[in-house]
């Protein structure tokens, strides 16, 4: 049945209450909608002091939840109820405090109102991008909100399954934003997103599409979800199809980086897929590689690279390809001495050297090997001076050829010095010391004097004595003091 024209009255007159409530402040809204929907995908507010209380707006609000919540939307009166709707929300938006945000009481209310109105009047697509809109606006604070948001993930779940035509596009990426906001601190929620079939796979489909602002929200929300430690199992990531949109990204001009920190958080599920999607993706990282500039992307690649690696067990799907191309030792002959990405290069090589078949390339760049062995003395991070020391480890035990590389002065010296001064506690470390020097005795003979004279021997009894209960490095421990005694 269509209300007449004087129903409408107590409707617009509540409309114009809340819209009044809206002008008095309208400079500060100007304000703050300018940090609306930034590219950083927060909420930045100033002027605090010109703020509506919630609690002040929650009175209008409740008598225009009654009058809404008997009406029956048609044709005749959606403009109408659009106004009011507007009136109300963007009142919400643009109005409402950070802190008020923090009051769960209320804005769970609200959310569970702005549910009903979602399922009621979904083929309004005025009225549906005003609720998303306002929803977006609470899932920054949703960490006090999270109950009412699992009770919408149906909702949402609905909204997201509709087909890919506008003005569906506006609807989805405001229920990517929410999720992106919502992937650090809201546990529950993320578990529902994650066991959905359609969040994912739809986020993955749409960062493919023509428009910019929707490939770029669908990219940014699945990156938030990628490292989310809250998203335990990343399996439902492991699609050739998020691989092929990926590997497009990184050919293009805008997004890249972040596809690459995609591929880094989840490259322990992505390798069990087919062979030639992961050749296709690392043959664009390495080319990428190449020809960037930008030392952050740079690094991102590296740490993709790596990442790769460590989780290649079969050692066929990515060391094999990786190992083999030459682009990769061009492009670390270049950024190993930019002191913010040693790490990585460093890192890459000490995996790479773990491997028999691939270490030569390494042990017969001798300019490279030099300068590992300089950075041991430099003031260089505890880390990066673990994996050259594993790096050079590898190298020796694989093939004897490049013991030298290790049996050099300034190596035992830093090796005798981390012994004698218990300098680190890190077991792995230690072990890997104990191992070099124990190579280096048995390929190198003459070196047991300078051993002894710098120290080494009595570190290494210290070792016994640290690490009595660890088996391993005690034995190893007493039979080289063993060996550096006998003549």
């Amino acid at each position: 049945m269509e209300l007449r024209k004087e129903e409408f009255k107590p409707l617009l007159s509540k409309c114009d209450m809340v819209q009044q409530l809206f002008k008095c402040t309208q400079e500060s809204a100007r304000l703050r909608r300018q940090h609306i929907f930034s590219h950083k995908r927060a909420i930045n507010r100033t002027d605090n002091n010109t703020c509506v209380s919630i609690e002040e707006l929650y009175k209008y609000y409740k008598s225009v939840e009654e009058a809404l919540i008997s009406l029956e939307v048609t044709p005749h009166n959606s403009q109408t109820v659009l106004k009011l709707i507007k009136a109300l929300f963007n009142t919400l938006i643009n109005q409402v405090d950070q802190e008020s945000l923090k009051k769960p009481i209320i804005t769970s209310n609200i959310i569970n109102f702005i549910s009903l109105l979602i399922k009621r009047w979904n083929k309004y697509s005025n009225i549906m991008y005003m609720l998303l809109k306002t929803l977006l606006i609470f899932s920054v604070t949703a960490y006090t909100l999270e109950d009412p948001f699992c009770r919408l993930v149906p909702v949402l779940e609905h909204i997201m399954s509709l087909p890919n035509v506008n003005p569906n596009f506006i609807f989805k990426e405001s229920i990517a934003w929410i999720i992106g906001n919502m992937s650090s601190d809201c546990p529950q929620f993320i578990k529902l997103i994650s066991q959905s079939s359609v969040f994912i796979p739809q986020m993955i489909e749409l960062i493919g599409y023509k428009y910019q602002s929707l490939r770029a929200t669908c990219l940014w929300s699945l990156y938030c979800l990628a490292k989310s430690p809250l998203m335990t199992d990343k399996t439902i990531f492991a699609s050739p199809l998020l691989l092929s949109q990926l590997n497009s990204i990184l050919k293009g001009n805008k997004e890249k980086e972040r596809a690459v920190w995609i591929l880094v958080s989840i490259s322990s599920y992505i390798i069990h897929l087919p062979s030639k999607d992961i050749l296709m993706i690392i043959e664009t990282l390495l080319d990428q590689l190449i020809k960037t500039e930008d030392i952050d992307y740079s690094k991102a690649i590296l740490r993709c690279i790596g990442s790769f690696l460590a989780s290649d067990v079969t050692m066929v799907k990515c060391v094999e390809p990786i190992a083999s191309n030459k682009k990769l030792y061009i492009a670390i002959d270049k950024l190993i001495t930019i002191p913010s990405i040693l790490q990585e290069c460093v890192w890459i090589l000490s995996l790479l050297a773990a491997d028999p078949k691939h270490c030569s390339t390494i042990g017969q760049s001798y300019t490279l090997l030099n300068f590992l062995q300089s950075q041991l003395n430099e003031n260089t991070e505890y880390n990066v001076k673990k994996e050259i020391l594993l790096t050079l480890y590898y190298l020796v035990s694989n093939n004897n050829a490049y013991v030298n590389s290790i049996g050099n002065e300034g190596v035992l010296s830093f090796c005798a010095q981390v012994l004698e001064k218990h300098m680190v506690k890190d077991v792995q470390m230690v072990m890997c010391i104990l191992s070099i020097i124990d190579l280096v005795i048995d390929y190198l003979p003459d070196s047991k004097l300078f051993i002894k004279e710098i120290g080494g021997k009595v570190g290494i009894e210290k070792m016994i004595y640290f690490y009595e209960e660890n088996k391993e490095i005690s034995l190893l421990a007493q039979a080289i003091v063993q060996k550096l005694t006998t003549n």
